[in-house]
């Protein structure tokens, strides 16, 4: 009787703590994305993090340069599909609105200079770019994945964070027209 009854209890034990735990992985995947939405939300309304960079071409960028602009910030690197998949819709969008006065793109590669020099030879970039250590590169995308684009108001308020991208060039032009429309509303609330 005790040894029935101890089976039982352990077999109870056992149910409550595997059925505890039988989640998907679906559903594992979306609390994740929950929590890391919310850790980006907190972000929003919130001062651009301090930065002092160097672009390729030697000129010095820190977090003040984004008060008086919308600014996309680019996060990338080239062996990075989705991040490849984007750079044709971000040269276009920068080559629409580069004469805009109230717009910049600012680029930040985690890559070595010499390495990002030729990417940006290779890719036609025509805006800024500047090499970031693999450190300075998740705290400045707040320890996000690649590509990473943040959007920044006239104030240097973050107002977008957007992680990801497709590896389809169709697709990575949807998600840069979606930064764009954005940015046409950040445009239109400053005039």
């Amino acid at each position: 009787m005790k040894r029935t009854i101890l089976t039982i209890l352990v077999l109870f034990s056992f149910v409550i703590l595997y059925g505890q735990n039988t989640i998907s992985e679906d559903e594992r995947i979306k609390k994740f994305e929950k929590r890391r939405d919310s850790v980006r939300q907190s972000k929003y309304g919130t001062d651009y993090p301090a930065f002092k960079v160097v672009t390729l071409s030697g000129d010095t960028v820190t977090e003040k340069e984004l008060r008086g602009k919308v600014t996309l910030i680019n996060f990338w690197f080239e062996s990075c599909a989705p991040c490849m998949a984007e750079m044709p819709a971000l040269n276009d969008l920068y080559l629409k609105y580069q004469n805009h006065p109230e717009f910049q793109l600012l680029s930040f590669v985690r890559e070595y200079p010499e390495d990002a020099e030729k990417c940006v030879r290779k890719l036609h970039i025509p805006y800024p770019v500047c090499p970031l250590s693999d450190a300075e590169s998740y705290r400045l995308n707040f320890n996000d994945g690649f590509p990473t684009n943040i959007i920044t108001d006239t104030q240097g308020k973050i107002v977008l964070i957007k992680c990801g991208a497709s590896v389809e060039p169709e697709k990575a032009r949807i998600a840069v027209r979606k930064l764009e429309e954005k940015m046409i509303k950040l445009f239109s609330q400053q005039e």
